[in-house]
């Protein structure tokens, strides 16, 4: 399973949040994947997010995706 990442992955995530409460850490992560595609790590699916596997020059652990940041979902094996 894959997720495609929305190109202004990062616009709508700052968008989101009030200025003030922004994590620029984590818009430059959005900055960095956005319009990937990434693999999902399927042990553990949720409707409205998703766990990638590790990305590498990006994160070593994986991220948790929301799903409002992803355009399409590819091969989904949710019910």
């Amino acid at each position: 399973m894959k997720i495609k990442i929305r190109k202004d992955a990062k616009a709508i995530y700052v968008a989101k949040k009030n200025r003030l409460y922004v994590n620029w850490e984590w818009a430059s992560i959005l900055e960095k994947i956005a319009g990937t595609t990434i693999e999902v790590e399927t042990d553990f699916l949720f409707k409205d997010q998703f766990n990638t596997v590790p990305i590498p020059g990006v994160s070593d652990k994986g991220l948790r995706i929301m799903q409002e940041m992803v355009e399409e979902v590819i091969d989904d094996v949710r019910p």
